[in-house]
């Protein structure tokens, strides 16, 4: 049994972090989202899966969460435990490719911290959407396809290819590194093998390009099979909206300021440009294909918004952008070791991610997502105001609650308020419940505020 008091502390961190997605999949209350998911495909017959498409629909994500309410029920816990599992998957790969990559143990374990405490993935290692099964994957595909490039292991090719489709399958986002990540693979030097096991497999081993052909070929067909079965064919231009007009609002969404986004920006670029000068040892060699990978993607995705409107990442539709970027440039300290300014500004710079990232961690409710938990609230309080009342309540409720209110209605069976449906609050109701931008209806229709809501501006109000 290992005795390093570093990996050991990297093991504690990543159950600490494993059992608070554990307690907030159990306690915390269904997000938009997810119970948009669960209206969708999950309260539907079967078929709908395969037939209806919308932006909502992460269909190897939706399955698994399918399956696992079939077997568990229909509670929060249920729903999220695909999500969970991923996550467990997601810390046993960076601790892994953290310590076969960074010698310093040091440095491996702030690798742990800036993957593993990005509030964005813990996030989305809670809820029953596709981003963090897909980000999982992701990083298994990179792992693998690293561990080919140093064994010529003909299993770890399959592997990766298979990984990185399943990615796109869980989420439709990861189709751009992905591609990006497969160009830097067929470009990028692998590891020279020993010179016994090079005479031994010369014969036997094909050659690159054919490696490489089974690689894509391995990608292609799993994302030929679910053009076949998915409902991706229905999918048109305006259902993918979600995303940033611009650089700056795009860069905002990760560092929450433009400075810090650009600082980040240039330590990466950096940090790809010293990997591409050192040798093919295995740390260099992965900051070239994160590096690669996350440069390539953002020249696509820049393509792609000039070319066809299509907008920028924003938070989880970039989600890939804050694994890949991280893991470049900590490769590059590690191979950085003879170019000791370059190592300690940008050992620095990961050091202060950590540490702010371990600020942000949040005992009480998820992050991002604060207006979750105060749905639930309001619910319980208009269930207390209706105690004793035969005739069920009109409530007037903002289009983004009504997902979350109908999935408590109906999983609960409470039956003190009519389902609400998505044409908003403004018109005669009993009660209404208020996001902020909807206030101004508590003057226009003469309402009384009953409940302000404790972590968002979600007011529940009546007539006066």
């Amino acid at each position: 049994m290992s005795r390093d008091p570093f990996r050991i502390g990297a093991i504690a961190w990543l159950t600490f972090l494993l059992a608070m997605s554990v307690y907030f999949a159990a306690t915390q209350a269904f997000t938009h989202d997810e119970a948009l998911t669960w209206q969708l495909y999950l309260a539907t017959p079967l078929a709908d899966i395969f037939n209806v498409f919308d932006p909502n629909h992460h269909f190897l994500a939706t399955i698994l969460f399918r399956v696992s309410t079939a077997i568990f029920g229909w509670s929060e816990l249920a729903n999220r435990l695909p999500s969970l599992l991923a996550a467990a998957f997601y810390f046993w790969i960076v601790l892994e490719l953290s310590w076969a990559v960074l010698d310093r143990r040091w440095l491996s374990l702030l690798a742990v911290i800036v993957l593993s405490a990005n509030p964005l993935v813990l996030l989305y290692t809670v809820l029953a959407r596709g981003y963090g099964i897909s980000i999982a994957l992701l990083l298994y595909g990179l792992l693998e396809m690293l561990r080919f490039t140093e064994k010529r292991n003909a299993l770890s090719l399959y592997k990766s290819a298979a990984a990185l489709a399943l990615s796109i399958t869980a989420n439709l986002t990861l189709i751009i590194p992905v591609c990006a990540l497969s160009l830097c693979f067929f470009l990028v030097p692998w590891a020279t093998l020993p010179e016994k096991k090079a005479k031994k497999q010369k014969a036997a081993e094909p050659s690159r390009y054919t490696q490489c052909f089974r690689f894509g070929a391995t990608i292609a067909g799993i994302l030929v099979l679910f053009l076949i079965i998915s409902p991706l064919s229905q999918a048109k231009p305006e259902h993918f909206y979600v995303g940033a007009d611009t650089v700056e609002q795009s860069l905002t969404s990760f560092t929450n300021t433009i400075p810090a986004g650009i600082l980040i920006s240039v330590l990466l670029a950096v940090s790809f440009a010293f990997a591409l000068r050192q040798n093919s040892a295995t740390a260099s060699r992965l900051a070239v294909l994160t590096g690669g990978a996350t440069l390539i993607s953002v020249a696509l995705l820049v393509i792609a918004h000039i070319a066809f409107g299509v907008r920028y990442p924003a938070d989880r539709t970039g989600i890939y952008l804050v694994v890949l970027a991280p893991v470049c440039i900590l490769a590059a300290i590690e191979s950085a070791k003879e170019w000791k300014p370059f190592a300690m500004a940008a050992t620095a710079i990961m050091a202060l991610v950590a540490i702010i990232y371990a600020s942000q961690l949040n005992f009480r409710y998820f992050p991002f997502a604060a207006a979750a938990n105060d749905s639930y609230i309001v619910l319980e309080k208009l269930r207390t105001l209706r105690t004793g009342q035969k005739a069920p309540a009109k409530v007037g409720i903002s289009w983004e609650l009504e997902p979350v209110f109908n999935f408590y209605l109906l999983t609960k069976q409470w039956d003190f308020m009519y389902y609400p449906d998505r044409s908003g609050p403004d018109a005669d109701f009993d009660y209404y419940v208020l996001t902020a931008r909807e206030h101004d209806l508590v003057k226009k229709r003469n309402l009384k505020a009953i409940l302000q809501a404790p972590n968002s501006a979600i007011l529940l109000a009546t007539k006066q």
